[in-house]
């Protein structure tokens, strides 16, 4: 049985768009009481937001019709980007509220953990029938954009020779609408609403008296990043004990995040706190993560790029500083080396190299989220937490540009990103090569692309 931190059951739901869009966007679906499922079947509610991307809308329709007789559906207000075409998906309204009982959870356990059967719900795979019925091989498979273990808005096209695959494309379905000349644009990626928000301030030259505390921003929500993917990943290999760390550690932390972006948000006492919790939470999680032999095999060698690859490819951020790039737009910042910051580096470039860098991350940037915390109490209101027009979020560096005719937006290294996570797939069973491209934690919204 999953519980939350107060030892409550979560019921099993499907959660639209994902588990991290709601975390990231400042409510952990915990909080609602619910945890994802990816089988509609399995689901006792669904957990909606009001307005539902335009992409999204027909899977969408497609998954609500499968949704057990007397499900409930709930619906919160969610900052998602508004994108052109966009509407209102159809939320269908159950009549009575049904909660089964809890599935058991699996536990990652050894070497040998399965995943979990649902997985693969969201598909649709297309072959030339035997005469006995069976699908031959080649089989094109179609994975996504909604109850999958990735961000809803993320689709995959793969080409399976047998169980092995033999040619795939990841794409991006989302994208918000161009930025109009005047206002400053909102955040285009709800996945990193606060690093956007810090970078388009900085190029709005929108005064910055509270440096520290936005730091301290920025830092809380790459931890919040990161943990959620953890989560998702542990979700992904069926490791229950990683979701509850998780789960655990990102108690208090998607509100906080937001707070800190705001001058007059929660005071230092009360920020520090729950910082001090999460990365005492965190510290322990990293060991498990670093420990687990389980983890190894299951991720060591998926997806693996070397130093070269990564430098002539172009991807930026934790997928490179996991290739052994120290490609961190926080280096050389003068607020961070008054931080005595350090990227946090691997060599082994693959997806156990990229868990690592994460789970190193969130803890090494709770430490300077508390670091910084400790300076805005000071109240010295030196530098911004931009350098040189550019921002590290959570993915990698965020570029905003004021022009005469607009705004130009740039997350850097995304596109490269997705196409080596596709390129990644190949050669792999259908269940490591998912793994792999869990590993390049993509956002399923364009941006300068």
């Amino acid at each position: 049985m999953v519980v939350s931190e107060r030892r409550t059951a979560l019921a099993p739901a499907l959660v639209v768009p994902d588990e991290q869009t709601w975390t990231l966007s400042g409510r952990d679906p915990a909080v609602d009481g619910v945890r994802p499922v990816f089988a509609p079947g399995e689901a006792a509610c669904a957990l909606l937001p009001e307005r539902v991307p335009g992409p999204l809308e027909e899977p969408l329709r497609a998954l609500l019709a499968e949704l057990p007789a007397g499900s409930e559906v709930r619906t919160r207000a969610l900052a998602i980007p508004q994108a052109a075409g966009d509407g209102h998906g159809a939320h269908h309204e159950h009549a009575g509220h049904h909660m089964p009982a809890e599935h058991d959870s699996h536990d990652m356990g050894g070497a040998h953990a399965h995943m979990q059967h649902d997985h693969g719900h969201m598909m649709a795979i297309v072959g030339e029938p035997s005469a006995d019925g069976l699908v031959m091989e080649p089989i094109e498979l179609s994975f996504g954009p909604l109850a999958t273990p990735l961000p809803g808005g993320l689709s995959l096209d793969v080409t399976l020779d047998g169980d092995v695959v033999a040619e795939s494309s990841v794409r991006a379905l989302l994208g918000a609408k161009a930025p109009s000349r005047g206002t400053p644009p909102p955040p285009p990626d709800p996945l990193a609403p606060v690093a956007w928000t810090l970078a388009v301030d900085g190029a709005a030259e929108r005064a910055d008296g509270a440096p520290w505390r936005r730091v301290a921003a920025l830092e809380v929500e790459r931890a919040l990043s990161h943990l959620a993917w953890l989560r998702a990943l542990g979700r992904l290999l069926g490791w229950s004990l990683l979701v509850e760390r998780c789960t655990a550690a990102l108690e208090g932390l998607p509100a906080l995040a937001r707070e800190l972006a705001e001058p007059s948000g929660e005071g230092h006492s009360a920020a520090r706190s729950t910082v001090e919790r999460a990365w005492t939470r965190v510290d322990a999680l990293s060991e498990l993560v670093r420990r687990s032999r389980s983890l190894r095999l299951r991720t060591a060698g998926l997806g693996a790029l070397t130093s070269e690859q990564a430098r002539q490819s172009g991807v930026r951020g934790p997928v490179a500083r996991a290739s052994g790039l120290r490609d961190d737009a926080r280096a050389g910042h003068p607020l961070y080396e008054q931080l005595r910051f350090e990227p946090s580096v691997q060599i082994a470039g693959d997806a156990h190299a990229r868990t690592l860098v994460r789970a190193e991350e969130a803890r090494g940037s709770l430490r300077l989220a508390l670091a910084a915390v400790g300076k805005d109490a000071d109240g010295i209101p030196v530098g911004s937490v931009t350098a040189g027009g550019e921002l590290e979020g959570p993915r990698g560096p965020l570029r905003v540009r004021r022009l005469a005719n607009g705004w130009e937006l740039d997350a850097m290294g995304a596109e490269e990103a997705r196409r080596m996570a596709a390129e990644a797939m190949v050669g792999l069973e259908w269940s490591a090569a998912l793994v792999a491209v869990a590993s390049f934690d993509l956002s399923p919204w364009r941006v300068g692309a």
